[in-house]
C-alpha cells in the first residue's frame, strides 16, 4: 500500500508538529541509521544533520528528490546527544556507500567497542518500526528536509 501511495503530498511548513509526525510514521524511506559522535551537543548535531543533507543533494543524480528526516536524542551514558536519521529518495538514487562516506566526516568511526554510525536499507514491511522510533517522543528535536 505504501508503494502505490508513495508520492504524498509533502507537508506544508505551517502544518502542526503532530502531522509532521504521523507523515513520518507512515511513509516510506529507503535508509535508516543513526550517529552517536563522541561529544555533541544539540547544535552540533543539527549541524552534522544538514551537512549530510547537503552534501548528499549535490550528488549530480540527486535532483530534488530527496527527503530526509532526523530527531536528537541525549546519550543514556553522558550528557551529550546523538541523532536517528530516516532518507527517503528516488529508486537507487543515492547509495549506501555515498550516505557511508558522509556519515565518516560527520562521526568518529565503529570500533570493536562502540558503533557509532549505523546505517541499512530500510524494510518496509519489517521495520516499520523504525520510523516510529526515530519520531518518539523524548527527543530534543527534530527537523524535516526536502528538496
Amino acid at each position: 500500500m505504501d508503494e502505490l501511495f508513495r508520492n504524498r503530498r509533502r507537508l506544508s511548513k505551517y502544518e502542526e508538529d503532530s502531522k509532521t509526525i504521523k507523515w513520518v510514521n507512515n511513509h516510506y524511506w529507503n535508509y535508516k541509521g543513526n550517529i552517536v559522535p563522541v561529544k555533541s551537543s544539540v547544535n552540533d548535531i543539527k549541524h552534522k544533520m544538514n551537512y549530510l543533507f547537503k552534501r548528499l543533494k549535490s550528488y549530480p543524480r540527486n535532483k530534488n528528490d530527496l527527503t530526509m528526516f532526523y530527531s536528537i536524542e541525549k546519550n543514556p551514558n553522558n550528557n551529550y546527544y546523538h541523532a536517528h536519521f530516516l532518507i527517503d529518495c528516488a529508486k537507487d538514487m543515492i547509495r549506501i556507500e555515498d550516505i557511508k562516506e558522509v556519515l565518516e566526516l560527520v562521526s568518529e568511526p565503529n570500533t570493536a567497542k562502540e558503533t557509532r554510525i549505523y546505517l541499512k536499507k530500510y524494510d518496509l514491511f519489517f521495520e516499520k518500526r523504525g520510523a516510529v522510533y526515530a519520531t518518539k517522543e523524548k527527543n530534543y528535536g527534530y527537523e524535516l528536509l526536502e528538496g
